[in-house]
């Protein structure tokens, strides 16, 4: 009764790991290991894809102008003005865009109503300090039923060729330098927003929410 009280010792859950470790040492895999014709092929094809592409790859000479233009920032003691100048250009358009259908500002924040469920964008800088992104999210309203959150990334409703300014970075970001210089850089953003974008997010609140797939492909 007394030996019944006692804890019982962990070295009994020790013996196997103890065991599989010693086991390991001295046991070594087997040494005619061959791959299947089918596995080598496709082994060959890939070494051979990449020797091709070592022998032909030359890396780039010049920068590209988005690299010039964050080495002009880093090194221009005023860019905090002229970010500042530019959030005040993208706010204001924003704002344009966005109140006919509803929607409020806070802070760097638009709220609008979704039927009973609530559409954001907010406006994210990015951690390089040069540029800017539109995150929009739908918040369904509190219930038994109610789903997530939904944010979609204002990149998801980018196709190749509308950004044709774009030459670097992240596909979706606003330059802040970019804007400065031309205004008009903020009008296929806009359009892309009104015809994809929008249309995404008030469509969230259906039964079965379509993907941002297909309201990428639909023409400005």
């Amino acid at each position: 009764s007394h030996a019944s009280r006692l804890p019982r010792r962990p070295f009994p859950r020790m013996i196997r790991p103890m065991a599989n470790w010693l086991r390991s040492l001295f046991v070594r895999p087997p040494g005619n290991f061959r791959r299947s014709a089918r596995d080598q092929a496709e082994v060959d094809a890939s070494n051979a894809r990449h020797d091709a592409f070592k022998a032909t790859y030359r890396p780039p000479t010049t920068p590209s102008d988005y690299a010039l233009r964050l080495q002009k920032a880093a090194g221009d003691p005023g860019f905090a003005a002229k970010r500042d100048a530019a959030l005040k250009i993208i706010t204001a358009r924003l704002d344009l865009q966005l109140k006919p259908h509803g929607f409020t500002r806070k802070g760097a924040i638009w709220t609008g109503p979704a039927g009973n469920a609530k559409a954001s964008l907010r406006l994210t800088r990015g951690k390089i300090g040069t540029e800017c992104l539109f995150e929009l999210t739908h918040t369904p309203a509190p219930g038994l039923l109610a789903r997530h959150p939904v944010t979609a990334h204002f990149g998801s409703f980018l196709q190749p060729g509308d950004e044709p300014h774009r030459d670097g970075g992240s596909v979706g970001w606003i330059e802040y330098l970019l804007v400065l210089e031309n205004p008009a850089n903020l009008d296929t953003p806009m359009r892309v927003l009104e015809t994809r974008a929008l249309p995404w997010l008030l469509a969230q609140g259906q039964w079965r929410p379509p993907g941002t797939d297909r309201f990428r492909d639909l023409p400005l």
